[in-house]
């Protein structure tokens, strides 16, 4: 069974693909290293997501 955007109710196409996420060693002052408030080391994720080429905008993700 297809996914149909909610907005407009054309058919979204399927999209998948890894994300890699590294906290960065100054998250919130340039120049001043410091630890990130959260527990996140790393991420290695592989996310899902069906997009409304219509409405141009991810309509759902999902991962696995």
């Amino acid at each position: 069974m297809a996914n149909y955007c909610t907005k407009c109710g054309t058919k979204t196409m399927l999209m998948s693909g890894t994300i890699y996420l590294e906290p960065d060693a100054e998250p919130y002052e340039s120049g001043k290293e410091e630890k990130s408030r959260t527990n996140i080391d790393e991420i290695d994720r592989h996310i899902i997501a069906r997009f409304c080429e219509n409405c141009d905008e991810i309509v759902n993700t999902f991962n696995e």
